[in-house]
């Protein structure tokens, strides 16, 4: 039996990009980035090969990042581990998680975290919410990254640039 293929890994740079996305890019810059196998649903436009599902402003710009946490399963593509200053942001402990990312933007002077739906962590000074993703009984993290058009709104599913489907505690099975 092989070893599982590594991940490639996606440096995260709040309100400019994560990897060789850069929020503001047009679609066609967006797919040849990452891939040509787009495929639009619910609002968004999902990459199966690399398992980041993106989203646009009405202009067709680039303004949101979400990336899956699950990797090299017989249905999936092979995802990006999304780092932070080398922390890894993709399939942490949500309670861990938290607790970094409270620690980090208070270290930085980003402002103190805050709480979307479901208890999501968030900070937008970063543009970064920690969503809770469900594989079986354990609960791990998924990132979603926004540029600074979503930053300020991007926590309020009623008011907010990200489409209500997000919100939803994911699962996998």
């Amino acid at each position: 039996m092989s070893a599982p293929a590594k991940r490639p890994e996606w440096v995260f740079q709040p309100l400019v990009g994560v990897g060789p996305l850069r929020f503001g890019m047009s679609r066609d810059e967006t797919e040849a980035a990452v891939g040509s196998d787009a495929q639009e649903w619910n609002g968004a436009v999902h990459f199966d090969s690399v398992m980041v599902t993106t989203y646009f402003t009405s202009g067709e710009r680039l303004a949101g990042v979400q990336v899956a946490w699950w990797s090299g399963l017989p249905w999936t593509g092979q995802a990006p581990q999304v780092t932070l200053e080398g922390v890894r942001l993709c399939g942490g402990v949500p309670s861990a998680m938290t607790r970094w990312l409270a620690g980090y933007v208070e270290s930085k002077g980003y402002g103190p975290i805050s709480w979307g739906p479901f208890g999501s962590p968030a900070n937008e000074t970063l543009g970064l919410i920690l969503l809770p993703d469900r594989v079986h009984d354990v609960l791990v993290t998924l990132p979603v990254m926004v540029g600074s058009e979503w930053a300020r709104r991007m926590r309020d599913p009623d008011a907010g640039d990200l489409p209500r489907h997000i919100w939803a505690p994911q699962w996998a099975p």
